[in-house]
């Protein structure tokens, strides 16, 4: 039985053009995953950055929670007597 191989010299422009190929998509990858830690490393600064506003006091969670839980907004008759209170 005979098993047809191409000659050297096209068995190496194959390997070449694999290896570019790969290379390429390896390199997409890595590129990838480091937008993604970037992203990871942006969202953590922003959720310790909220958290010390919250325990500080610079952000309102009732005007967070409204905002989640009704997805509307703030309404425009909306009052908050207890930050009204702290802060005179």
């Amino acid at each position: 039985m005979l098993i047809p191989v191409p000659p050297i010299s096209e068995q190496e422009e194959i390997v070449e053009f694999v290896d570019s190929k790969i290379s390429l998509a390896g390199q997409e990858i890595d590129n990838i995953v480091a937008t993604l830690r970037d992203e990871i490393k942006l969202l953590n600064q922003y959720k310790d950055q909220m958290a010390a506003d919250i325990i500080t006091g610079r952000t309102d969670l009732k005007r967070i929670a409204y905002t989640v839980n009704e997805g509307q907004g703030i309404p425009d008759d909306y009052q908050d007597d207890e930050v009204q209170e702290q802060e005179d």
